[in-house]
């Protein structure tokens, strides 16, 4: 089944869509790959970010929280760690976007990015970032179905030099304050520009789906959450399995996907927030002290000969 776009009905992609696949040997060729087993995380690849914050969670992002080491299964993870900070060590964020609620910063977190060493804006230059493509992690994510209100791990991608977002996973942990549980399901989204907005446009400038996985519990295990992105459409998988789908030619949505916010190289992101004010804030009753977003494997192919972008 395919997931609905903003409460429409999904129909079946184009074959454009359906059958290209750049992971496929004979559509693409790797261009990045990092199977964290080296022990340590390559800065030539991955930015690191210290001593900062999101604006959504009330989190605070310490490079302590980044590692690479071995773990059972694999040849070695990513390992992005969340955990309730000591009151002593609480921070502030006198910016916070919901004053009141996150403006206390009682988690500590990770977050890497394959952004330039020069800053966003130079993105790609010495580090990566690719314009369309098939893009994928193998992951566990810790967004289990108790004590995980507020958990928010991440896969997505956004334009190097523009406001084009694309989100292969946003996982969310349970109990929520909504009657929803969204723990063993996941979502992906599409945006022009997350900053603006775009959701309320008059012509919809973001589309978004919860990805159908049946019967999984896609915290009790490793899972591959990917995109294929091409010139025609964006096709969301769960290990090889279509999800969802955008496809470009769309009335709805052709303006902004055929427009600047994607035409552009996209960069990779992988971070975990912690609490936001739609599916609650994490507190002791309801979020355990200390958990783990697990990434084995990163993976981006292009296509090549016939199947190259144009």
């Amino acid at each position: 089944m395919l997931a609905a776009l903003s409460g429409a009905e999904a129909s079946e992609p184009p074959a454009a869509c359906r059958d290209l696949d750049y992971s496929d040997p004979g559509q693409g060729v790797l261009t990045f790959a990092d199977e964290f087993d080296t022990g340590a995380l390559d800065p030539s690849r991955w930015r690191t970010r210290d001593d900062t914050f999101l604006d959504q969670d009330q989190a605070w992002i310490s490079k302590d929280n980044v590692s690479v080491h071995p773990h059972a299964g694999t040849d070695g993870v990513l390992d992005i760690a969340g955990r309730k900070l000591d009151p002593a060590a609480y921070k502030r964020n006198a910016n916070a976007l919901h004053p009141g609620e996150n403006t206390v910063r009682g988690y500590s977190t990770g977050y890497v990015d394959s952004i330039d060493a020069a800053g966003y804006g130079n993105a790609a230059g010495d580090r990566f970032g690719q314009k369309y493509g098939y893009f994928e992690v193998r992951a566990w994510v810790p967004s289990e179905a108790t004590m995980s209100r507020g958990i928010w791990p991440a896969f997505w991608l956004r334009a190097d030099h523009r406001a084009g977002e694309i989100d292969p996973m946003e996982s969310y942990g349970a109990p929520t304050v909504r009657s929803f549980d969204p723990s063993s399901s996941y979502e992906w989204n599409s945006w022009a520009d997350t900053a603006e907005g775009s959701m309320t446009d008059i012509e919809k400038q973001q589309t978004h789906g919860r990805a159908d996985v049946g019967t999984d519990r896609i915290w009790q295990g490793w899972h591959r959450y990917a995109v294929n992105w091409s010139p025609r459409c964006l096709r969301y998988l769960y290990d090889g399995r279509t999800v969802g789908f955008v496809d470009f030619t769309d009335l709805d949505t052709r303006s902004y996907f055929t427009g600047p916010s994607f035409d552009d190289t996209f960069h990779i992101r992988l971070n975990m927030q912690i609490g936001s004010k739609y599916w609650g804030w994490a507190d002791d009753a309801h979020t355990r002290p200390d958990f783990h977003y697990l990434v084995d494997h990163v993976r981006v192919y292009q296509g090549v000969g016939a199947y190259a972008p144009s």
